[in-house]
């Protein structure tokens, strides 16, 4: 049984060389790392990627992988080897600095605390990797550039699926065709074409990313457009395979251009070896690190949402401000306490009222978190997102005379069991992971099945792994998941399945359980089938509250 409360180098980089030699490199005053604690709430912070500001260095929900990434300035792909968790395990870190460190000297500071802490053992080699070349396919569409406009590209979303809305923003309709990006560009040279082009690859199911090399030997800087199918299935449910636009297809209809795959030799990390539990904290080093938030806002705006407005917005300021509009009260409660809708009980006479959407508009103290009150960032940092939900609380309490309490009740969680499993078993040198996308096979039923527009790769996952993951890739599952199934080992498969409210738009009613969801076990079922034949059934669980 789970209770749960209601609370809520001197060696930088150079060239393809990755230095790891601690002695004399710069370090952190002092560091925290644990566990990440997961928070399940929106704003949590650019997980997974640093935030510094006025001597405070921090990175949430990061995994050793990430850690190496940001430490050493290199692609994910370009990280090779290691143990199997370390794409898996997450963690928290937060350390002191001196106030005006560069950049530069912060990812050497990190690339000491990893070998210090985590033991971190890496070398330098050169791997042949899956890579991809640009290169001229007939006669290339691009004008010139003549130097007018900014240099870059720009993506407009649009197609017959997107409404733009009064103010700005745009509203999405999913089941009305496809969502289209268009991208501008402008005064574009081939080689930064092709460096830009790298996460567009990464984004169409290719497997993973992979370097693009410019290879079409065009000279001077360009202009030009072309359009493609948005890559994010979950906002692209209606796509089939004939509505489709890759990138690999814009680039060769609408540009003249040629994206190939190619094996090519890369300059790699190769993590030897790292410890999985790193060394322990100093005494009171965490309490040291520890920030006061403020207890309320200085001053805050309250009013309800124009229901013809732009739809759900959420900025936090630095110092733990907020902007927002459109966030109906409910949401506003489960965030500021960092709970599940299940786990929130609403009165019958409040159902409606919970449900209206809100603007508000809150300063925060001046004495605010780390990145307040002068000199403050462009971004708020993860410190004052947790500033923002702790003073929301307070204002919950003065405008809407929010009163709360904690208790235990009964609510549905699952149970994860076997029926006759097809999944693949894994090898156990690989890398333990999930992502959005298909498997290492490349195979992508979504566009067979256009409405199952969710698919979920697992990769050297134990099934008390897959269970415990259940809860975080899909709003079906937000209760705790028991793996029942009795299989033993690791294994390799994909899950997929429709987005919440795609199969049934009246399903759930904010408490859990299969008799008010019917679309969360008809999906699980039917998601499952392919790959393992896996159920997960309804079962009382006794301390949620």
């Amino acid at each position: 049984m789970r209770k749960v409360s209601f609370g809520f180098l001197a060696a930088l980089i150079t060239g393809a060389a990755f230095s790891q030699a601690t002695s004399s490199k710069p370090t952190f005053e002092k560091a925290d790392i644990h566990p990440a604690i997961a928070t399940g709430g929106i704003g949590g912070g650019r997980g997974g990627f640093p935030y510094s500001a006025k001597g405070r260095y921090e990175i949430r929900n990061a995994t050793l992988l990430n850690l190496i990434t940001s430490a050493y300035g290199v692609d994910p792909e370009k990280v090779v080897g290691g143990p199997s968790w370390l794409e898996w395990d997450r963690f928290d870190i937060v350390a002191a600095m001196p106030r005006d460190t560069p950049p530069e000297t912060q990812k050497v500071m990190l690339q000491t605390l990893l070998a210090d802490r985590f033991k971190l053992v890496i070398h330098n080699d050169t791997k042949n990797l899956t890579g991809y070349v640009l290169t001229v396919r007939k006669k290339p569409k691009l004008k010139p550039a003549d130097g007018s406009g900014d240099t870059g590209c720009k993506g407009q979303i649009g197609g017959p699926g997107v409404t733009a809305m009064p103010g700005g923003g745009f509203r999405i309709n999913q089941d009305a065709g496809p969502i289209t990006n268009t991208f501008t560009c402008r005064s574009m040279t081939m080689e930064a074409f092709a460096t830009f082009l790298r996460p567009q690859v990464a984004q169409n199911g290719t497997g993973g990313a992979g370097p693009v090399t410019d290879q079409t030997e065009l000279k001077g800087a360009w202009n030009f457009e072309f359009t493609t199918t948005l890559q994010i299935r979950m906002l692209n449910p209606a796509i089939s395979g004939s509505d489709q636009v890759t990138i690999f297809d814009a680039v060769e209809k609408q540009l003249g251009l040629k994206l190939t795959a190619t094996k090519t030799p890369i300059p790699v990390i190769v993590v030897d070896s790292a410890i999985e539990k790193p060394t322990d904290n100093l005494p009171g080093v965490a309490e040291s690190l520890a920030v006061e938030h403020p207890k309320e806002f200085d001053v805050a705006a309250v009013k309800p949402s124009d229901p013809a407005g732009r739809g759900i917005r959420l900025q936090f300021k630095p110092g733990g401000g907020v902007d927002s509009s459109g966030i109906p009260l409910q949401m506003l409660i489960t965030q500021a306490y960092q709970v599940q809708n299940q786990q929130l009980i609403v009165p019958q006479n409040l159902q409606d009222a919970v449900q209206k959407g809100y603007d508000v508009i809150a300063k925060p103290p001046s004495s605010g978190p780390v990145s307040a009150p002068s000199g403050r960032p462009a971004m708020a940092s993860p410190d004052d997102n947790d500033a923002a939900w702790a003073m929301m609380r307070a204002l919950l309490a003065d405008r809407f005379k929010l009163v709360v309490h904690k208790e235990e009740r009964q609510l549905t969680a699952y149970k994860l069991i076997a029926l006759k499993p097809k999944m693949k078993k894994a090898d156990p040198s690989e890398r333990t992971k999930t992502a959005e996308g298909p498997g290492a096979d490349g195979k992508d039923p979504r566009v067979a099945t256009p409405s199952r527009s969710r698919l979920t790769m697992f990769q050297n996952v134990t099934m008390k792994q897959f269970a415990q993951a259940l809860p975080g890739i899909s709003a079906y599952v937000t209760t705790p998941v028991e793996d029942a199934t009795g299989l033993d080992g690791s294994y390799d498969f994909t899950i997929s399945y429709s987005p919440v409210g795609a199969t049934n738009r009246n399903a759930g009613g904010g408490r859990g359980g299969p008799e008010g969801a019917p679309g969360l076990l008809d999906s699980a079922n039917a998601a499952a089938e392919p790959d393992g034949a896996i159920r997960c059934l309804g079962r009382s669980s006794s301390n949620w509250g």
